[in-house]
Protein backbone atom coordinates (compact mmCIF):
# COMPACT_ATOMS: atom_id res chain seq x y z
CA UNK A 1 0.00 0.00 0.00
CA UNK A 2 1.31 3.52 -0.83
CA UNK A 3 0.95 6.15 0.98
CA UNK A 4 0.15 9.85 -0.95
CA UNK A 5 2.61 12.32 -0.21
CA UNK A 6 0.08 14.85 -0.26
CA UNK A 7 -1.84 13.24 2.48
CA UNK A 8 1.34 12.43 4.39
CA UNK A 9 2.23 16.16 4.42
CA UNK A 10 -1.51 17.31 5.29
CA UNK A 11 -1.45 14.98 8.58
CA UNK A 12 2.22 16.19 9.48
CA UNK A 13 0.85 19.80 9.11
CA UNK A 14 -2.14 19.19 11.02
CA UNK A 15 -0.01 17.36 14.01
CA UNK A 16 2.47 20.02 13.86
CA UNK A 17 -0.77 22.89 14.79
CA UNK A 18 -2.40 20.40 16.92
CA UNK A 19 0.83 20.38 19.15
CA UNK A 20 1.59 24.29 19.09
CA UNK A 21 -1.77 24.58 20.10
CA UNK A 22 -1.95 22.41 23.27
CA UNK A 23 1.54 23.18 24.23
CA UNK A 24 0.08 27.01 23.99
CA UNK A 25 -2.99 26.18 26.09
CA UNK A 26 -0.41 23.76 28.95
CA UNK A 27 1.53 26.76 29.31
CA UNK A 28 -1.43 29.40 30.03
CA UNK A 29 -3.05 26.57 32.63
CA UNK A 30 0.13 24.97 33.65
CA UNK A 31 -1.41 21.28 33.05
CA UNK A 32 0.27 18.65 31.70
CA UNK A 33 -1.27 17.62 28.43
CA UNK A 34 -0.70 14.65 26.45
CA UNK A 35 -0.20 14.25 22.72
CA UNK A 36 -2.57 11.75 21.57
CA UNK A 37 -3.44 12.88 17.93
CA UNK A 38 -0.19 11.38 16.40
CA UNK A 39 0.10 7.47 17.08
CA UNK A 40 0.99 4.53 15.11
CA UNK A 41 -2.57 4.54 14.28
CA UNK A 42 -2.98 7.71 12.65
CA UNK A 43 -3.98 7.95 8.67
CA UNK A 44 0.19 8.59 7.00
CA UNK A 45 1.73 8.00 10.38
CA UNK A 46 5.25 6.82 8.71
CA UNK A 47 7.27 5.19 11.99
CA UNK A 48 11.03 6.34 10.12
CA UNK A 49 9.50 10.31 9.83
CA UNK A 50 7.42 10.30 12.72
CA UNK A 51 8.63 9.15 15.35
CA UNK A 52 11.78 11.65 16.23
CA UNK A 53 9.39 14.17 15.51
CA UNK A 54 6.59 13.06 18.17
CA UNK A 55 9.50 12.15 20.74
CA UNK A 56 11.24 15.95 19.80
CA UNK A 57 7.16 16.91 20.94
CA UNK A 58 7.14 14.69 24.11
CA UNK A 59 10.55 16.58 25.31
CA UNK A 60 9.49 19.74 24.16
CA UNK A 61 6.35 19.49 26.22
CA UNK A 62 8.18 17.98 29.01
CA UNK A 63 10.41 20.90 28.76
CA UNK A 64 7.91 23.31 29.16
CA UNK A 65 6.02 21.33 32.03
CA UNK A 66 9.40 21.32 33.87
CA UNK A 67 9.75 25.23 33.34
CA UNK A 68 6.19 25.67 34.63
CA UNK A 69 6.52 23.95 37.80
CA UNK A 70 9.91 25.30 38.33
CA UNK A 71 8.47 29.08 37.86
CA UNK A 72 6.03 27.74 39.66
CA UNK A 73 7.80 26.81 43.01
CA UNK A 74 9.67 30.26 42.24
CA UNK A 75 6.61 32.57 42.65
CA UNK A 76 5.96 30.53 45.73
CA UNK A 77 9.49 31.17 47.26
CA UNK A 78 9.07 34.94 46.00
CA UNK A 79 5.61 35.27 47.18
CA UNK A 80 6.82 33.46 50.78
CA UNK A 81 9.69 35.61 51.15
CA UNK A 82 7.74 38.99 50.52
CA UNK A 83 5.15 37.41 53.23
CA UNK A 84 7.99 37.42 56.27
CA UNK A 85 9.05 40.75 54.68
CA UNK A 86 5.77 41.69 55.67
CA UNK A 87 5.38 40.67 59.06
CA UNK A 88 8.71 41.82 59.83
CA UNK A 89 8.06 45.07 58.69
CA UNK A 90 4.80 44.70 60.97
CA UNK A 91 6.18 43.34 64.12
CA UNK A 92 8.85 46.27 63.75
CA UNK A 93 6.23 49.52 63.12
CA UNK A 94 4.13 47.79 65.98
CA UNK A 95 6.70 47.71 68.32
CA UNK A 96 8.98 50.71 67.50
CA UNK A 97 5.72 53.13 66.23
CA UNK A 98 3.41 52.11 67.91
CA UNK A 99 0.78 55.08 68.33
CA UNK A 100 0.30 56.85 71.34
CA UNK A 101 -2.31 59.08 72.52
CA UNK A 102 -1.61 63.02 72.42
CA UNK A 103 -0.17 63.61 75.91
CA UNK A 104 0.29 60.76 77.03
CA UNK A 105 4.44 61.36 77.70
CA UNK A 106 4.67 64.21 79.48
CA UNK A 107 1.65 62.73 81.12
CA UNK A 108 3.89 59.89 81.86
CA UNK A 109 6.84 61.60 82.62
CA UNK A 110 5.26 63.75 85.33
CA UNK A 111 3.88 60.19 87.27
CA UNK A 112 7.16 59.09 87.24
CA UNK A 113 8.29 62.55 88.46
CA UNK A 114 5.95 62.57 90.86
CA UNK A 115 6.36 59.28 92.21
CA UNK A 116 10.11 59.72 92.45
CA UNK A 117 9.80 62.70 94.63
CA UNK A 118 7.12 60.68 97.15
CA UNK A 119 9.65 57.95 97.71
CA UNK A 120 12.38 60.80 97.90
CA UNK A 121 9.97 62.84 100.78
CA UNK A 122 8.86 58.74 102.07
CA UNK A 123 12.73 58.30 102.70
CA UNK A 124 13.51 61.32 104.11
CA UNK A 125 10.26 61.13 106.47
CA UNK A 126 11.45 57.46 107.60
CA UNK A 127 15.06 58.68 108.05
CA UNK A 128 13.97 62.01 109.70
CA UNK A 129 11.60 59.83 112.50
CA UNK A 130 14.43 56.97 112.73
CA UNK A 131 17.03 59.95 113.89
CA UNK A 132 13.99 61.66 115.70
CA UNK A 133 13.48 58.66 117.80
CA UNK A 134 17.08 57.32 118.08
CA UNK A 135 17.74 61.35 119.84
CA UNK A 136 14.66 60.74 122.07
CA UNK A 137 16.01 57.26 123.49
CA UNK A 138 19.18 58.60 123.86
CA UNK A 139 18.05 61.19 125.51
CA UNK A 140 16.55 59.68 128.07
CA UNK A 141 19.52 56.94 128.57
CA UNK A 142 21.53 60.13 129.51
CA UNK A 143 18.38 61.47 132.08
CA UNK A 144 18.96 58.16 133.62
CA UNK A 145 22.46 59.38 134.96
CA UNK A 146 21.72 63.07 135.21
CA UNK A 147 18.99 62.32 137.85
CA UNK A 148 20.83 59.86 139.73
CA UNK A 149 23.39 62.22 140.07
CA UNK A 150 20.58 65.18 141.61
CA UNK A 151 18.98 62.58 143.54
CA UNK A 152 22.42 62.02 145.13
CA UNK A 153 22.79 65.86 145.77
CA UNK A 154 19.00 65.68 147.14
CA UNK A 155 19.30 62.54 149.59
CA UNK A 156 16.65 60.93 148.02
CA UNK A 157 17.47 57.51 147.86
CA UNK A 158 13.77 56.35 146.75
CA UNK A 159 14.36 58.29 143.64
CA UNK A 160 18.09 56.89 142.90
CA UNK A 161 16.56 53.68 143.79
CA UNK A 162 13.49 54.43 141.40
CA UNK A 163 15.79 54.57 138.38
CA UNK A 164 16.62 51.05 138.23
CA UNK A 165 14.56 48.05 137.09
CA UNK A 166 12.88 45.84 140.34
CA UNK A 167 15.69 43.86 140.08
CA UNK A 168 18.02 45.80 138.89
CA UNK A 169 21.91 45.77 140.39
CA UNK A 170 24.59 47.56 141.59
CA UNK A 171 28.44 47.94 142.14
CA UNK A 172 29.61 50.89 144.40
CA UNK A 173 32.58 53.12 143.96
CA UNK A 174 34.08 51.34 146.89
CA UNK A 175 33.04 47.83 145.57
CA UNK A 176 29.59 46.47 147.20
CA UNK A 177 27.52 44.80 145.15
CA UNK A 178 23.40 45.59 145.56
CA UNK A 179 20.19 44.14 144.05
CA UNK A 180 16.83 45.29 144.33
CA UNK A 181 14.37 48.23 145.40
CA UNK A 182 14.75 47.63 149.04
CA UNK A 183 18.88 47.33 148.96
CA UNK A 184 19.16 50.29 146.88
CA UNK A 185 17.04 52.15 149.16
CA UNK A 186 18.70 50.91 152.38
CA UNK A 187 22.75 51.41 150.68
CA UNK A 188 21.54 54.94 149.10
CA UNK A 189 20.30 56.28 152.29
CA UNK A 190 23.36 55.78 154.24
CA UNK A 191 25.28 57.97 151.66
CA UNK A 192 23.42 61.04 152.75
CA UNK A 193 26.24 61.74 155.36
CA UNK A 194 28.22 62.56 152.85
CA UNK A 195 26.47 65.21 151.38
CA UNK A 196 26.14 69.11 152.11
CA UNK A 197 25.22 72.19 151.39
CA UNK A 198 27.79 72.92 148.81
CA UNK A 199 27.80 69.56 147.67
CA UNK A 200 27.52 69.19 143.58
CA UNK A 201 27.24 66.06 141.48
CA UNK A 202 27.38 66.35 137.23
CA UNK A 203 28.17 63.63 134.58
CA UNK A 204 29.70 64.27 131.86
CA UNK A 205 31.46 62.69 128.80
CA UNK A 206 28.63 61.07 127.86
CA UNK A 207 29.72 57.98 125.43
CA UNK A 208 25.99 55.88 124.55
CA UNK A 209 25.74 53.15 122.08
CA UNK A 210 22.43 51.32 121.43
CA UNK A 211 23.16 47.40 121.55
CA UNK A 212 19.93 46.94 119.97
CA UNK A 213 17.02 49.74 119.72
CA UNK A 214 15.43 48.84 123.19
CA UNK A 215 18.99 47.94 124.60
CA UNK A 216 21.79 50.83 125.67
CA UNK A 217 25.16 51.13 127.37
CA UNK A 218 26.16 54.44 128.70
CA UNK A 219 29.92 55.22 129.82
CA UNK A 220 30.23 58.29 131.56
CA UNK A 221 32.40 60.73 133.77
CA UNK A 222 30.27 61.61 137.33
CA UNK A 223 32.22 64.50 139.22
CA UNK A 224 31.27 64.71 142.63
CA UNK A 225 32.12 68.16 144.62
CA UNK A 226 32.53 69.28 148.13
CA UNK A 227 31.66 65.68 149.78
CA UNK A 228 32.08 65.26 153.22
CA UNK A 229 34.41 62.44 153.78
CA UNK A 230 34.33 59.60 156.67
CA UNK A 231 36.07 62.09 159.15
CA UNK A 232 34.43 65.06 158.85
CA UNK A 233 36.39 67.06 156.11
CA UNK A 234 35.42 68.05 152.98
CA UNK A 235 36.87 66.43 149.74
CA UNK A 236 37.13 69.34 146.78
CA UNK A 237 36.70 66.67 143.96
CA UNK A 238 36.40 63.18 143.09
CA UNK A 239 36.04 61.65 139.51
CA UNK A 240 33.66 58.69 139.49
CA UNK A 241 33.54 56.64 136.05
CA UNK A 242 30.32 55.38 135.94
CA UNK A 243 28.90 52.49 133.38
CA UNK A 244 25.50 51.23 132.96
CA UNK A 245 23.05 49.32 131.12
CA UNK A 246 19.65 50.59 130.31
CA UNK A 247 16.85 49.26 128.60
CA UNK A 248 13.86 50.32 127.67
CA UNK A 249 10.00 49.16 129.39
CA UNK A 250 7.44 51.00 127.13
CA UNK A 251 7.90 54.26 126.96
CA UNK A 252 10.46 54.44 129.85
CA UNK A 253 14.17 53.59 130.32
CA UNK A 254 15.47 51.93 133.12
CA UNK A 255 19.06 50.99 134.83
CA UNK A 256 19.15 47.11 134.66
CA UNK A 257 22.74 47.16 135.79
CA UNK A 258 25.04 49.52 137.27
CA UNK A 259 29.16 49.92 138.31
CA UNK A 260 31.00 53.05 139.84
CA UNK A 261 34.55 53.56 139.98
CA UNK A 262 36.98 56.23 141.74
CA UNK A 263 38.56 57.16 138.70
CA UNK A 264 42.28 58.32 139.23
CA UNK A 265 42.91 61.31 141.57
CA UNK A 266 44.76 62.63 144.53
CA UNK A 267 44.41 60.33 147.62
CA UNK A 268 41.46 61.68 149.97
CA UNK A 269 39.62 59.76 152.76
CA UNK A 270 36.53 58.80 150.48
CA UNK A 271 39.01 56.78 148.24
CA UNK A 272 41.25 55.36 150.76
CA UNK A 273 38.69 54.13 152.26
CA UNK A 274 37.94 49.81 151.98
Amino acid sequence: MELDPTDYQAVLDHARADLVTREAGAHSAEVNVPITNVSAFSPGYDPLRDQPLIADSVAVGAGIRQQVVIEKETTTKEKMTIQEKEMRTSQRYRTDWAPQVPGSAPRGRRQRLGLAFLACVLIIGLTGSASAGGDRDESAVRALGDNFAKAFVQKNAELRASLFTENGTFVTPQGDFIQGDLAMVKDFGSEAQAVNGNTQAAFSNYRIRFIKPDVAVADALLTLHNVTGPDGSVIPVIPVNFFYVASRHGNQWLIEDGRAHFAPAPANSMTSQK
